[in-house]
């Protein structure tokens, strides 16, 4: 189906089936029809724009490329770029958390054993609301930076009922034993990253694969432990917001890679988690995939 308006702007939308249109049929289709003034008609296609132009030239633009025809006969043809460098941070984010020792391995030391994650269940969440892009190289190389908000979710293997005491954190669930189904602790972070990224294609960002790399502020805004058990054939919650410990400001090396919208993200912590001589020496980790983007 095709609709004109008073501008000569021809949009075709998809079949009563809701099938997309099929452009060998549209190229067989009688001419559109169009008010005697206009000098131009623009088909939307999809995600694809068509704009042609009748004067001195005739000029057909599909997407980014352009094509020129004069009076003589003569063709040129050329792809546009894009308008600006647009990198590839802001969107909706989810992945796992772990943590590593000094020595980059998984093994906790013998009195924080109660530590032991299970990872699939160590949820990470990132909102990146905010992107700011600065070209450097033809829209190919370019500085990203912006502001998003994240959560890190490390979920225990065990029973734990974290505490602070003494200037440590136990395990205090040998004070009070449950069967907990759930114990997590729960650690908020405002982030600002900064990450020189390259693509490969500077006319479109769909069609372009990209790599970045750089660092990563984030400001711990809110921390809490969550335990969930049964009693007397109830489900019941328990709440903990504290600092526990746990450092003010992380640093992160930061790492990105994909195709189009397809991006995966990798995090690591430059600085541990918990506070020096307040906690074992864990450096935090995440991986992840970015599931919307803008």
């Amino acid at each position: 189906m095709k609709q004109i308006n008073r501008a000569g702007i021809v949009t075709i939308h998809p079949n009563n089936d809701g099938q997309e249109p099929n452009l060998e049929a549209i190229a067989k289709m009688e001419e559109y029809d169009a008010y005697p003034n206009a000098d131009s008609v623009i088909v939307n296609v999809g995600d694809v724009k068509i704009e042609v132009y009748d004067g001195d030239k005739t000029k057909v633009i599909i997407g980014s490329n352009e094509l020129k025809v004069d009076e003589d006969g003569k063709v040129s043809f050329k792809r546009n770029r894009q308008e600006k460098f647009d990198g590839h941070f802001g969107g909706f984010e989810m992945g796992v958390n772990g943590f590593v020792n000094s020595s980059g391995e998984f093994d906790l030391p013998t009195d924080y054993e109660f530590l032991d994650l299970r990872m699939e269940k160590s949820i990470n969440v990132k909102l990146n609301l905010l992107e700011q892009n600065f070209n450097l190289i033809r829209n190919k190389l370019g500085l990203t930076t912006g502001l998003g908000l994240e959560w890190k979710n490390y979920r225990f293997n065990d029973n734990v009922e974290l505490v602070v005491m003494d200037g440590d954190i136990f395990n205090n669930y040998e004070q009070i034993p449950r069967n907990y189904t759930k114990s997590k602790l729960v650690v908020n972070y405002l982030n600002v990253p900064l990450m020189l990224e390259y693509q490969t294609n500077r006319f479109s960002k769909k069609n372009s694969f990209h790599i970045s790399a750089g660092v990563q502020a984030g400001l711990r805004i809110g921390s809490h432990t969550k335990n969930v058990y049964q009693e007397n054939g109830k489900k019941k919650k328990m709440k903990d917001r504290d600092d526990f410990y746990l450092n003010p400001i992380k640093y992160d090396l930061s790492a990105r890679i994909g195709w189009g919208k397809i991006n995966l993200y990798a995090d690591y912590s430059l600085n541990t988690l918990f506070k020096n001589n307040r906690g074992p020496e864990l450096y935090p980790f995440t991986l992840g995939i970015t599931l919307i983007s803008w």
